[in-house]
């Protein structure tokens, strides 16, 4: 029999342990580049996790880590777990709240007046660095 793979083994086990509907189809969101960014920050977090240093003293030997997010409104982030993964889910509430405020956090620190290529540039970074920043202290 086939592994299952993990982003099937995350949603169905989290049908199974909570409300939500499952697993955000990430090809239904319909903001312009939202999917190719989520994709891009959940592969850097599960390269991360995978090249973790086991050699220290603090780490402690687990399942191999899935990073996922979840179909539901309400903001939250959970961890979970089956035989063969440690799961950790980011409802797409919570990744809209932490949009939402690197997105102000973005304006404020680059509106100095009228809108330029450079400060547009200026904004797309903040707000690359800010949202990358958020996802990592809830991961």
């Amino acid at each position: 029999m086939a592994p299952i793979p993990p982003e099937v083994a995350f949603d169905r086990r989290l049908r199974q342990l909570s409300q939500y509907a499952g697993k955000q189809d990430l090809d239904r969101l319909t903001q312009p580049g939202l999917s190719s960014m989520l994709t891009t920050i959940q592969q850097a977090f599960l390269d991360a996790l995978a090249n973790e240093k086991t050699e220290v003293a603090e780490h402690r030997a687990h399942l191999p880590f899935h990073i996922d997010y979840i179909d539901s409104d309400t903001p939250n982030a959970h961890a979970f777990g089956d035989e063969d993964h440690s799961f950790i889910g980011l409802t797409m509430g919570l990744i809209y709240v932490l949009g939402d405020i690197c997105v102000r956090l973005s304006r404020s620190k680059c509106d100095r007046g009228e809108e330029t290529e450079s400060s547009t540039s200026a904004f797309r970074r903040v707000h690359s660095l800010g949202f990358g920043t958020a996802i990592h202290s809830v991961i």
